[in-house]
Formats: C-alpha cells, sequence, structure tokens
C-alpha cells in the first residue's frame, strides 16, 4: 500500500469518528449539552469535514493544472 493511500485513508477515518462522535453527542444528548459545547461539536464536525474536502479539492486541481501544462 502506498504512503499516500495510508496517508488519505487515515484521514477519512479521522474525519469519519468526528462526525459519528459529533452525531452521537447531538442525538443521544441534546438536552443536558450547552449551547456553546453543541456550537463547538458542530464546529469541529465541519473543520473535519472542510479538511478532508479541502485536501481532495487541492488534489485534484494540482493534478488537472499539471495535465494542463
Amino acid at each position: 500500500m502506498r504512503i499516500d493511500a495510508l496517508r488519505a485513508f487515515a484521514t477519512y477515518a479521522i474525519a469519519a469518528l468526528v462526525l459519528i462522535g459529533g452525531f452521537y453527542a447531538l442525538v443521544i444528548y441534546p438536552d443536558t449539552l450547552d449551547d456553546l459545547v453543541k456550537g463547538a461539536i458542530i464546529g469541529f464536525m465541519s473543520a473535519s469535514i472542510s479538511f478532508v474536502f479541502g485536501q481532495e479539492i487541492a488534489k485534484a486541481t494540482s493534478s488537472a493544472t499539471t495535465r494542463a501544462l
């Protein structure tokens, strides 16, 4: 397995864990969590999604630029 594939797998796994944990916390404990805590959980979930998709967009853009040159 190449290092890029391993790195991508680890990135997706961590992002999935953050998303699953965030959904779990927001669904199971909606009344006991403070609004600030809910906002922080949603922020971490959004950050993990934007990091994963931003990395994939950067890879696609760089490969398209290299092919165009």
